[in-house]
């Protein structure tokens, strides 16, 4: 394994070669027992005293397991050579990644592309490659890994029509206009629902073909003067009833649910039984 710097320091220009060799590391990781641990400080004291000089506080270390690899994201365990590049591709200046074929350069790439959009997700980022081809595995493996919205994706060239990927609309200028316009027809057909379930709106208010009466600004005033005011009065009532509950428990989280699922607004848009007993953590 190569790893060489040049000398000068202002350009930080790093040429990283991945050998073969380093794909068994992963088999010689997996043996290791590896975890993270979370630290949680906690005061033991119930009545703070700003006169005491040594508080009693508690340390508990929490293992926190790895996500599960079905998750959207990074699906592959990358090697410390890996990681080196994907640090250095973060970093100022020019990096180049040298490797036979099968040693993880696109997949390496893929993480650098990812991290840079959840790192500044007001930039733009454009990817320049030799071939068709090779832009469209990078393409592909980006659209694999879930985690960036398609929405923020754009082809240009005459590669797009070899894209190999489950999307209903294609990548072009075009493409995205589309899918934009579809994803908004959504969300609005969506307020539609929720605004005829409050009585808001009625069906015959809709337009041709049934679309949906809101526009993305209506839909905005429909949140603020009757979601929101839906769910504050919900609180307001529900902290107020719960506080007369009985104190006994087996009748003290029956009175709760009821009182929670007799208040709730939104049961006939998700169609909730009125008889139903419903949490105040379901309910929010």
């Amino acid at each position: 394994l190569l790893i060489s710097e040049k000398s000068n320091k202002e350009a930080n220009d790093k040429i990283i070669t991945i050998d073969e060799s380093d794909k068994s590391k992963p088999e010689e990781e997996k043996k290791q027992q590896r975890c993270n641990y979370r630290i949680k400080v906690t005061n033991t004291n119930q009545i703070p005293d700003r006169k005491q000089i040594n508080p009693v506080t508690t340390v508990v270390a929490e293992t926190y397991p790895f996500p599960p690899i079905d998750k959207c994201g990074n699906r592959v365990r990358y090697t410390s050579v890996q990681v080196e590049a994907i640090r250095s591709g973060l970093s100022p200046g020019l990096t180049l990644i040298v490797g036979p074929p099968g040693t993880g350069k696109t997949d390496v790439a893929v993480q650098i592309i990812a991290n840079l959009y959840h790192s500044f997700p007001t930039q733009r980022t454009i990817l320049v490659t030799h071939s068709n081809a090779a832009l469209n595995d990078l393409f592909e493996k980006v659209m694999a890994r879930g985690d960036i919205d398609e929405r923020y994706l754009l082809r240009l060239g005459a590669g797009e029509r070899d894209l190999q990927t489950d999307s209903q609309y294609d990548f072009t200028k075009g493409g995205r206009v589309s899918h934009t316009l579809a994803k908004r027809g959504e969300l609005l057909e969506k307020v539609q629902l929720l605004s005829e379930s409050l009585g808001v709106s009625s069906v015959n208010e809709r337009g041709v073909n049934g679309s949906p009466s809101y526009t993305c600004e209506t839909a905005s005033y429909f949140n603020l003067h009757h979601v929101q005011k839906n769910i504050q009065i919900f609180e307001k009532r529900a902290a107020a009833a719960l506080n007369d509950k009985p104190a006994t428990p087996p009748d003290s989280e029956a009175a709760a649910s009821s009182i929670i699922s007799q208040y709730f607004p939104f049961k006939a848009h998700f169609s909730i039984n009125n008889c139903a007993s419903l949490t105040l953590s379901q309910a929010r």
